[in-house]
């Protein structure tokens, strides 16, 4: 290993864009590049807190607060790209890598702020009444799934998977079913066994189209990754 040697910004971007995907331990890309381990973790937090300024010897250096990281987080899970969301914020776009890491680390149910991890809200049990009004909240506040969360004491997956199912299902995604025995189609009416078909159809509709999108952005991550490999 070489020692004393001074790396250039565009270096250790590379080295760190290599380690965040996750294919090989720190220990292996500290060996393949030639710097020491313990300097490769603070460039990494050090990227995780301030993108590629991070990374710069430049004393001033960006830092992303809490509030801009979840705001950058819920556009993304809005449907935009990571390349219109860096561009919008006019963010080095060199930080893709970045921007997952900030939604795997919401997502997960871990808060990550310049004063480092700490876990969100936790999920707790609700009544129907109380879905309705989360999901409400939710979808007025344009879908700010961090702050129903914080607001009602429950956890992030939660409010994003009842507002899911409430566009799916309506009123009807957000009823608690388990335990409960549902009808056979043989038990059914006519007119119950016409509906539950065009419900089942709309259903499988409605969860092929967010399928479609949420592959078309997991080939987008996986396509950018693999052009910083």
């Amino acid at each position: 290993m070489r020692k004393n040697k001074k790396w250039t910004a565009d270096q250790k971007l590379e080295i760190v864009l290599s380690s965040l995907n996750g294919e090989r331990s720190l220990s292996m890309i500290s060996k393949q590049y030639g710097c020491n381990k313990r300097m490769l973790q603070r460039w990494i937090s050090a990227y995780r807190q301030y993108g590629s300024q991070g990374l710069q010897k430049s004393k001033e250096k960006t830092i992303y607060t809490d509030s801009f990281k979840r705001k950058l987080v819920d556009e993304l899970l809005s449907g935009q790209s990571q390349s219109s969301v860096l561009r919008k914020y006019k963010i080095n776009p060199n930080s893709h890598a970045l921007l997952s890491v900030w939604m795997k680390e919401y997502t997960s149910g871990i808060k990550y702020t310049s004063r480092g991890r700490y876990p969100m809200s936790k999920g707790r049990k609700t009544t129907l009444e109380e879905r309705l009004a989360i999901v409400k909240s939710a979808l007025d506040s344009n879908k700010d799934y961090h702050q129903t969360a914080e607001t009602y004491k429950v956890s992030y997956q939660q409010v994003y998977g009842w507002v899911r199912k409430y566009e799916l299902e309506g009123k009807d995604g957000l009823i608690d079913r388990r335990g409960q025995k549902s009808k056979s189609v043989g038990e059914m009416s006519d007119v119950e066994r016409l509906e539950h078909a065009l419900k089942a159809e709309q259903l499988n509709s409605r969860r092929l189209q967010m399928e479609n999108d949420y592959l078309k952005k997991l080939k987008e991550i996986e396509q950018t990754m693999e052009d910083y490999r």
